[in-house]
């Protein structure tokens, strides 16, 4: 009987000090839980996170008429891999052509306009190309008045700025075709058609405008409102840009000036065996050396672009065109590659290249 009561004891010691030691871990992790940080609370990112997360998804939108002049700039973000690209219609409404452009200086092509809304202000473009990384959309009806939100876009062609704010009020505006979120992150021209995000890093609207002589006082689409036109897109066809006339009072920015060129110089290097640059893998040969000399504003600039025959697996031609002297062309300085971008195109353009546009590097500027 003694031996029963004693192995009986620990037992019954053991089952209550497991009990003990349960509650003390429960207690332990709601009181962690209490303190997490906040950036992982219910999926919430922090700022600096949502905008690594978009990073090559928003884009720059440069609109030109039909003598190719640039005429508008605004901001957009894809919403699909095979170049989808959600932006402002007022972006779109007077341009004729259109180029989009990445921060990293890539530019791709547009082939025209899936779908739009005049009177919701919103429209969707086709980028010539695939393999784009999309943004996820959220849902704008679960947004809360005081809720922090963020903004990312290009105003005044600088590229991804990122402010944020909170939802001031989420106003109908009937005349403006229903909901709108007034918002205190900043909006500024060339920022329209930019992402609105949550706290998750999800869209929950389209920055649209900003009401001149307010203080704070900018607006966004609900992207719920924008659904119904996305989902358009599975039958669309592209069709042209609406270029409609612009008004005399427009103005014109679009980060994006006009090279006049003065005089022009081709060398041909195709015969010239010494410009291969080999080992055993491949081979980089110089065709042929464009220089040409022109006036960007106050500025003489003398640029060049070589022609490149990449031979590996594959035999790749990297062409330059000829600048015509006396002829405006459409350019952008990319001060960080120290070149010019043209994107007005060729003068013949290449029917196995979509691209109309290219890129001269810059030997000289001077004032």
């Amino acid at each position: 009987m003694g031996r029963s009561q004693v192995g009986l004891r620990p037992r019954w010691e053991g089952t209550s000090f497991m009990k003990h030691m349960a509650a003390v871990l429960l207690l332990v992790a709601a009181m962690s839980a209490q303190n997490a940080p906040s950036t992982t609370k219910r999926g919430r990112l922090d700022i600096p996170a949502i905008s690594r997360e978009a990073n090559g998804s928003i884009v720059s939108i440069v609109m030109s008429d039909k003598d190719r002049h640039p005429i508008a700039q605004g901001s957009g973000f894809l919403i699909s891999k095979d170049g989808q690209v959600v932006t402002n219609y007022h972006v779109i409404r007077n341009g004729r052509s259109a180029v989009i452009k990445f921060p990293d200086g890539t530019f791709f092509a547009v082939d025209g306009v899936l779908v739009s809304d005049e009177d919701r202000d919103v429209a969707i473009i086709k980028v010539h190309g695939n393999g784009f990384k999309a943004l996820t959309l959220g849902d704008s009806d679960q947004l809360k008045v005081g809720e922090e939100v963020v903004a990312i876009g290009n105003p005044l062609s600088l590229e991804s700025t990122v402010s944020n704010g909170i939802v001031s009020a989420i106003r109908t505006v009937e005349v403006e075709g229903g909901k709108f979120l007034q918002i205190t992150a900043p909006i500024s021209p060339g920022s329209s058609g930019g992402p609105l995000f949550n706290m998750a890093g999800k869209v929950v609207g389209i920055t649209s405008s900003h009401l001149v002589g307010g203080q704070n006082l900018n607006f966004a689409i609900p992207i719920n409102d924008v659904k119904p036109i996305i989902g358009l897109c599975v039958s669309a066809v592209v069709v042209p840009f609406p270029d409609k006339p612009e008004a005399a009072t427009s103005p014109a920015h679009a980060g994006a000036n006009t090279l006049h060129v003065t005089s022009s110089k081709y060398v041909d290097l195709s015969g010239v065996p010494s410009n291969c640059l080999s080992d055993t893998r491949s081979s980089i040969c110089t065709t042929g050396i464009y220089t040409a000399e022109g006036r960007l504003g106050a500025n003489h600039f003398v640029l060049q672009c070589k022609s490149l025959l990449l031979i590996a697996k594959t035999t790749h031609e990297v062409k330059c065109w000829r600048l015509t002297p006396g002829k405006n062309y459409t350019a952008i300085q990319d001060s960080v590659n120290h070149s010019l971008l043209l994107i007005d195109g060729p003068d013949e353009p290449v029917m196995s290249s979509p691209q109309q546009f290219w890129s001269y590097d810059v030997l000289e500027e001077t004032e």
